[in-house]
């Protein structure tokens, strides 16, 4: 009977072993988990004023150096689901629509410069009617440039990788603790 005792648990001993070496011989159990990704869009600005010797800026050049690609970030994507996999195929459904929503986004922002002008126009309206012609002009330049500063090109929207963590499982109450908080509030 020792025998049998002994190599049981030197079976056993050797299963768990194996077990502890390589994780994907254990069962998979379905973890709830919360997945998340950051999605972002790609704005290429592609002005830049020319400077002079005496670092003065030349409003009227399009001096248009390798154009510098940034990241805007748009959105934090997240879906739980009962496993990761579920999570994951759960974020990726919504990841195409945002991503069309973030270009569109991008677009009113960057792409519409004529937006631009006549909202800031709009915003010195009266402004503009007390100046002079000479004041007015310098105020339309400054208008107009910064309008040409702010227009950029849009690129891709991007999402980072997907980073998925176990939610963590609620423990159920005993029945004696239910029991016990009845009658607390029973008493009260």
């Amino acid at each position: 009977m020792k025998k049998i005792i002994y190599s049981l648990f030197f079976l056993l001993n050797a299963h768990y072993l194996a077990l502890a070496e390589d994780p994907s011989l254990t069962p998979a159990v379905n973890v709830p988990s919360r997945c998340e990704t950051n999605l972002q869009y790609q704005v290429k600005n592609q002005y830049q004023a020319e400077k002079t010797p005496d670092s003065k800026v030349i409003p009227d050049s399009k001096v248009i150096p390798e154009s510098k690609v940034s990241l805007v970030d748009y959105a934090i994507l997240r879906a739980e689901g009962e496993s990761e996999q579920q999570a994951k195929e759960a974020l990726n459904a919504v990841i195409a629509n945002r991503k069309l929503r973030a270009l569109e986004t991008c677009r009113k922002l960057y792409e519409n410069s004529a937006s631009c002008l006549a909202t800031k126009y709009d915003s010195y309206a009266g402004t503009l009617k007390n100046l002079s012609f000479a004041a007015r002009k310098q105020l339309e330049q400054s208008i107009s440039e910064d309008c040409k500063k702010r227009t950029a090109t849009c690129g891709d929207a991007v999402a980072s990788e997907i980073v998925c963590k176990a939610l963590p499982v609620a423990a159920t109450p005993a029945p004696e603790g239910k029991k016990v908080a009845e009658k607390a509030k029973a008493k009260k």
